[in-house]
């Protein structure tokens, strides 16, 4: 294409210039210089049009790599999301979904052609009233990510724990969820665990220290601890068992005797002298 458009724009060059001279220029010496300046002129526009048509093809060429480039990022970015396993959407400026990973799909329980193309206020009736539409916008209209954890009421009333990761894109806002269901329901399980062996040890009217082992510090005490060792809880947890030793010499005794028992059978159960807040000695 490059060599037609030489040889086209070079042959109309010659012929139209010979013609005007023949036209226009009468004196041998006039024809002459005529001829010199036409050669000169020649020569600077085909150099012109030599650097056009190479840039052109050149930039054709960089068009071509680029859109190659961009077509295997945006391959690998889809396989990248596709494999992920946690839920990856992608909101416009207009609230139109224009991206959903499988895992997505599963946390919204809809299909892909339920989705794209379609706002989440047509998805989801009334979705913008509540408080998690509300952090949605904050992240479109600043900028600013953001994570939180979020129950979502879907349209049958179920609910499912997610916790969202939001942030900002060139075409809107992207989503990032994990369903988190099962993991906080493990943890309100442990919780109801501790609340009620709290409330076993709270009710037992002996005194109740847990203490680390490494450290010998009291991690817990049950309220019974006031009445025996005259110290509140909350004076104790935290604090070393020295506090409770008659001497440093008694604290240190205690420690070798326990770690001795408790390397051997795993348990220590001994009588031992304690001292009390008013420093009187428990027998």
């Amino acid at each position: 294409m490059a060599s037609i458009t030489y040889a086209v724009v070079a042959a109309s060059w010659i012929i139209g210039t010979d013609l005007l001279v023949e036209k226009y220029i009468q004196e041998s010496e006039n024809i002459i210089l005529w001829g010199i300046i036409k050669g000169i002129l020649f020569v600077l526009a085909m150099t012109a049009l030599v650097y056009f048509l190479t840039s052109l093809v050149a930039n054709s060429i960089k068009d071509e790599h680029l859109q190659e480039e961009l077509r295997q990022s945006k391959e690998f970015f889809k396989n990248l999301a596709g494999n992920m396993p946690q839920g990856f959407q992608v909101l416009d400026f207009d609230w139109h979904y224009t991206y959903l990973n499988d895992a997505a799909l599963q946390h919204a329980r809809k299909s892909r052609e339920d989705l794209i193309g379609k706002t989440m206020m047509e998805v989801y009736p009334g979705i913008e009233n509540t408080p998690l539409f509300r952090k949605l916008q904050q992240c479109m209209a600043t900028r600013a990510a953001d994570q939180f954890e979020n129950t979502f009421t879907y349209p049958s009333g179920e609910t499912g724990e997610f916790f969202l990761s939001i942030f900002p894109t060139d075409e809107g806002i992207g989503i990032i969820s994990v369903d988190i269901q099962e993991v906080k329901q493990i943890r309100e399980a442990l919780q109801a665990s501790e609340d009620r062996n709290e409330a076993i040890l709270t009710s037992l009217g002996e005194a109740i220290l847990l203490i680390d082992s490494n450290s010998r510090g009291i991690v817990y005490a049950n309220p019974a601890v006031e009445q025996v060792f005259g110290y509140r809880p909350e004076e104790v947890i935290g604090q070393d068992t020295q506090m409770l030793h008659i001497s440093r010499e008694h604290f240190e005794q205690f420690g070798a005797i326990g770690e001795s028992a408790l390397g051997k059978t795993g348990k220590f159960v001994t009588e031992y002298q304690m001292k009390r807040k008013d420093g009187s000695i428990i027998d």
